[in-house]
């Protein structure tokens, strides 16, 4: 028990993700899923894996913040748009054929298993321990995750992008768990989820139909959401504590 005490005030120490909770009575007007709204301490991290939940140490959710930075700074560019003029071309161009276009996504780069903290959310509602001792408290946590991308796309852009990678922007990855967790007096809890997802980096490239010249492009980066063995969406999930 006092290994489990101290590993439990080591996470303590760990600045991380999400909204404050509520452990003896769920607020019924929570909102789920939502962006934290305050900051506070992780008193418990897990990552979901094929075998179930397996906790996670306060150097092990360094290392996952790390890889995220690693992944990030091998992003090929900022975000920006530019337009590639045709030129060379002999070709008799009408005004009909310079409006027929298609679009088709080229893949550059590709970054498996990637932490995603800008997707971060708080996924179970608060929970309140109204006691004036620590407390067990069970707290239910789900949610679920599509594909998304570093701006939004069209119908034209989402077809393109499943051409190339496969798979399709209509499925839902979701995760579900039921976690039991120590409450401090006069204090709340909550989970939250970050996924762990497929990140693809390339351009979106706007071709002329008539002779296959880029009209424009437009660099893309796209997350695809991993589904576990066990059906579950691959992520990290932690529970957090604050005073109320």
């Amino acid at each position: 028990m006092k290994n489990i005490l101290l590993k439990f005030s080591s996470l303590l120490l760990i600045g991380a993700m999400i909204l404050p909770t509520g452990a003896y009575a769920s607020s019924s007007n929570d909102s789920i899923s939502e962006k934290p709204e305050v900051e506070g301490e992780i008193v418990q991290a897990y990552r979901v894996t094929d075998n179930g939940m397996v906790e996670l140490s306060k150097e092990e959710i360094q290392a996952y913040k790390a890889l995220e930075e690693t992944n990030n700074n091998a992003q090929m560019h900022t975000d920006f748009t530019f337009e590639d003029v045709a030129s060379g071309n002999n070709e008799i161009i009408t005004p009909n054929a310079i409006n027929e276009y298609y679009w088709r996504y080229i893949q550059t780069t590709f970054k498996p298993a990637v932490p995603m903290t800008s997707l971060t959310k708080r996924i179970s509602t608060y929970v309140y321990n109204e006691t004036l001792d620590p407390a067990k408290r069970t707290i239910s946590s789900s949610t679920s995750q599509t594909w998304s991308a570093n701006f939004g796309l069209s119908f034209q852009h989402k077809k393109a992008v499943s051409t190339t990678l496969g798979g399709s922007w209509s499925k839902t990855t979701s995760f579900a768990d039921v976690t039991e967790s120590t409450v401090r007096a006069r204090h709340m809890s909550w989970a939250e989820f970050t996924p762990i997802m497929d990140k693809s980096f390339g351009y979106l490239n706007e071709i002329y139909s008539f002779n296959g010249s880029v009209r424009t492009k437009k660099y893309t980066e796209i997350y695809t959401a991993r589904e576990l063995g066990n059906g579950q969406a691959d992520g990290i999930l932690v529970i957090k504590t604050a005073p109320y």
